[in-house]
């Protein structure tokens, strides 16, 4: 994997169709375009050029990288902040995806909770696990659900089922993961005489965790709100540390695939598009970005690309609130995770990831965001009401 910079944004290479740097270095071809060779030499400076016959490389472009470190320095200017809205802007744009990098989340905080979340599912007897289930996935009280509870896939295009107009539900296998949810803020986690108990080890290590994710939230809801055009700090409005707003913790983990009878269809994670507001994803570091070791696939442009592990990054993608605030212009992009190649070293192997979902208070009114005369494109919709029906789709 390339990660390279551009007059626009960054953006990350990842493996795709194999290249081949000519005998002399005089070219490189991505696809039918040829590159110049100082392009070249700029790209891959460890290779010894003098002696190559021929170079493979796989490449091809996929999603934005926008370095966040800026916005974390009370030095920015009023400008460098312009340029980045400008990045994020391109990036939900185009892609409803971006990498983000140059944030204050600890690799070694990250690494450990990433460690210990494998250690829960991995060691801890399902009699014990299932004592920390609260009711079905999507629960108030958030808790452990096992294999075989959820199929995000019927809540693709929930309500448009494509060459149908009855709105019957859409068929999508089970998922391959189990998952333990935080619903809320820490602070919320123990409060109340309903509160739940949680795993006293994962309890200790994501409440810290969510607390610098929320630096990264606020940051690119900023960028948000000064790319659609309004006051920078309109989000927080609707995304406070109320018990109402729609934080949610999950700790994903996949089995391995060479340990399970699937169904022929059935994937790690359906196709599906995020319920409300944005996620932000630590990606487990063995996805690759390849057939090989499967992993998190986003549809762009009608064909699926890989999105491989970009080291201290965190994949950031919009939901389904973000396209009605910015009236159409940014998109809620349609993922999954996939398996890995039937008897390929990672069959054998688990996936963990950390999606962090922010979503605002239940009862925000999201409505279109229009500027210089536009129009609104989308009516609008009571965030805790869309929640729940993709919500109660996803549950089978």
């Amino acid at each position: 994997m390339i990660v390279l910079r551009t007059a626009s944004f960054p953006c990350v290479w990842a493996i795709g169709t194999i290249k081949r740097i000519s005998s002399d270095c005089k070219s490189l071809r991505v696809g039918s375009v040829p590159v110049s060779c100082p392009t070249v030499r700029d790209l891959f400076p460890h290779i010894s050029y003098s002696h190559i016959h021929s170079y493979e490389i796989n490449i091809a472009m996929t999603i934005p990288v926008v370095d966040l470190s800026p916005c974390f320095s009370s030095r920015i200017k009023s400008d460098d902040l312009d340029a980045l809205a400008g990045q994020w802007d391109r990036a939900m744009s185009k892609f409803g995806f971006a990498v983000v990098v140059g944030h204050p989340v600890p690799h070694q905080q990250v690494s450990t909770l990433h460690a210990a979340i494998r250690k829960f599912f991995e060691s801890t007897p399902s009699e014990l696990k299932q004592m920390f289930e609260h009711g079905p996935y999507g629960s108030p009280d958030g808790g452990y659900k096992g294999l075989g509870y959820e199929s995000v896939g019927t809540t693709w295009k929930l309500g448009t089922v494509e060459a149908d107009n009855d709105n019957k539900k859409r068929v999508a296998p089970a998922d391959i993961v189990e998952n333990y949810v935080f619903r809320g803020l820490p602070a919320s986690w123990k409060e109340g005489e309903s509160a739940k108990a949680h795993p006293v080890e994962l309890e200790r290590l994501a409440g810290p965790y969510v607390a610098q994710v929320l630096k990264i939230s606020n940051v690119i809801h900023r960028l948000s709100a000064r790319a659609l055009g309004v006051e920078d700090l309109f989000f927080d409005q609707y995304f406070d540390s109320t018990p109402e707003t729609e934080y949610s913790l999950r700790l994903a983990y996949y089995p391995p695939t060479a340990e399970h009878s699937l169904e022929s269809d059935s994937i790690r994670y359906g196709a599906h598009t995020d319920y409300t507001g944005y996620t932000i994803l630590y990606q487990d570091p063995d996805d690759q970005g390849n057939s090989n070791s499967g992993g998190l696939q986003v549809l762009v442009d009608g064909q699926w690309q890989y999105v491989p592990h970009v080291e201290n990054g965190f994949v950031v993608n919009a939901g389904d609130l973000w396209p009605i605030w910015s009236n159409g212009r940014w998109i809620s992009a349609v993922h999954r995770v996939t398996n890995p190649a039937k008897n390929s070293e990672y069959s054998h192997q688990s996936r963990v990831s950390i999606p962090f979902f922010t979503g605002p208070r239940g009862d925000t009114l999201v409505e279109p965001i229009v500027i210089n005369g536009d129009k609104p494109k989308f009516q609008a919709v009571e965030a805790n009401q869309h929640l729940q029906s993709k919500v109660k789709a996803s549950n089978i």
